[in-house]
């Protein structure tokens, strides 16, 4: 399998270890669009830090 068609190198998985479908789903966008390695770990490490954020807010 292919990781840049299939999967997202990189997943965002909640505080369960469960992964994140909705931004897995974004991050294999972006690497299908050949986005650099580095720029979809940067989304996914900013879309943790945003999904804690809302967690904290409630």
């Amino acid at each position: 399998m292919d990781p840049g068609v299939d999967e997202p190198a990189v997943q965002l998985v909640d505080g369960n270890g469960q992964v994140v479908e909705d931004v897995s789903a974004f991050l294999r966008v972006l690497t299908v669009r050949r986005f650099s390695p580095n720029a979809v770990r940067a989304y996914a490490h900013d879309l943790q830090k945003q999904m804690l954020s809302w967690k904290k807010v409630g």
